[in-house]
């Protein structure tokens, strides 16, 4: 037994918060954006409209003709997408309008999750030809696109419409969960390394001076550091060499004459490491006037070869850890985009399904492709779609764009939801654009 209900298509009704969702169709295709279509967004729409004849190949050839200009056996922009929508179970309509403003959610939380997993992947390797993982096998993006088939086995069409959207949601929150451990993961492996590593950048003020002594084979035996006597390293500027030798004998009484040495080690700022032996009891005294006179400055020695090597080991070992971590992460986040992206496509025909049930009551009765507009002529395939699909004797000046009815959201006489996915493949292999480079050869021709 079904239960039959109807919304009119006259704009003054969905104002009415109940039905606030008919005005929503495409609240977020951004019609008027800039076309994103050179190795970035490709625009594709799902688009769910009445039966024309109660017919499907009527509908689907009158798209194809009047909205694109071309037969539906040559259509190359769109494509019918069959899920049996009689297998969806039926909800009442305000369980259907609660699960449009969660869906509307979901989907768009999920996108911005699948880009960040394909942002994650190509910071790592740039060069990624992506690939889908069903049932069906592995395929390209636009293939998986073009032959989707709804995934019983994944999300079962017996359960309950909200049921349904919250295994999808389950499903989502886990992936989700997993990338963001694993890029954690990876990334407090780098922070590591980065702080090992931060010890030895920078000129010799800063760095750690154990790994220049050690990798100039500096003998620790010439440093001294008894009861009275310690040495210290000075770092010595380019332009201070001269002044240096001259006066830092008189920096105080407990400097030992003639104890500074170069060491032969120059940092690429050109600063230069010298010794300099002195009493313990004047350390800081001299330090502060070397730094204040001189503008030189004295470092204690850090020279433990035991934790030079450890270190070292320690970076070489973590070193290999980030790179296995890396080739795991870069691996897995193909697996999660995968498997995302399943996840999208299964969200934006439910909810296509949920709204056009919504627009034209049940049993589900409605036809339901995607296309992907030519550039430049977004607004015309829409204008093509309104005059399809609207009534004859409604006012066709009722639909539009939000900025062309002069209203806060878009409103159509169909369902308009937009997708957008990365263009992994030169604009020159895609039919569309083909098309485009023949009719400009024409009007050169013309010319």
């Amino acid at each position: 037994v079904y239960v039959c209900f109807f919304f009119s298509s006259r704009r003054r009704h969905t104002r009415q918060r109940s039905v606030s969702w008919a005005r929503r169709c495409v609240q977020e295709t951004g019609i008027n954006a800039e076309y994103m279509g050179i190795q970035g967004i490709m625009a594709y729409y799902f688009l769910g409209t009445p039966l024309i004849d109660g017919n499907e190949d009527s509908t689907w050839n009158a798209i194809c003709t009047k909205a694109f200009g071309v037969p539906s056996a040559q259509m190359e922009l769109g494509f019918h997408i069959s899920v049996d929508r009689e297998k969806f179970r039926n909800a009442t309509v305000d369980t259907l309008i609660g699960l449009t403003d969660a869906m509307q959610k979901i989907d768009s939380n999920l996108e911005g999750t699948i880009r960040k997993v394909e942002k994650q992947h190509r910071d790592l390797e740039p060069k990624w030809d992506i690939r889908i993982n069903s049932n069906a096998g592995e395929m390209t993006m636009e293939k998986y696109i073009r032959d989707f088939m709804w995934e019983d086995s994944k999300f079962p069409r017996s359960k309950t419409l909200p049921e349904l959207l919250h295994l999808i949601q389950d499903k989502i929150n886990h992936l989700d969960n997993d990338i963001k451990k694993q890029i954690s993961d990876y990334t407090d492996m780098k922070n590591q390394l980065g702080a090992l590593a931060k010890k030895q950048e920078g000129g010799f003020l800063t760095k750690d001076l154990t790994e220049p002594l050690m990798e100039n084979h500096i003998d620790p035996k010439m440093f001294l550091d008894s009861v009275n006597l310690i040495s210290l390293i000075a770092v010595v500027g380019k332009n201070q060499v001269k002044a240096w030798e001259s006066q830092y004998e008189f920096l105080d009484e407990y400097v030992v004459p003639r104890s500074s040495k170069p060491l032969g080690i120059t940092d690429k700022e050109g600063n230069q490491l010298w010794t300099i032996v002195l009493f313990k009891r004047s350390v800081e005294v001299v330090m502060n006037k070397a730094k204040a006179t001189a503008k030189v400055f004295l470092r204690h020695v850090e020279y433990n070869e035991a934790q030079y090597k450890e270190e070292k080991k320690k970076r070489a070992e973590l070193s290999a850890k980030i790179d296995q971590a890396q080739a795991d992460l870069i691996k897995n986040c193909e697996i999660i985009y995968s498997a995302l992206f399943e996840c999208l496509m299964h969200i934006k025909i439910l909810r296509t399904h949920v709204e056009c049930v919504l627009r034209w009551s049940v049993p589900p009765r409605y036809f339901l492709c995607l296309y992907r507009p030519i550039p430049g002529k977004e607004k015309k395939t829409i204008a093509n779609l309104i005059s399809i699909f609207s009534d004859a004797k409604e006012d066709k000046g009722m639909y539009g764009t939000k900025e062309e009815i002069g209203e806060s959201e878009d409103y159509f006489p169909f369902i308009l939801i937009q997708m957008g996915i990365t263009i992994h493949q030169q604009l020159h292999a895609l039919p569309y654009f083909n098309l485009l480079e023949k009719k400009k050869k024409k009007k050169k021709k013309k010319k």
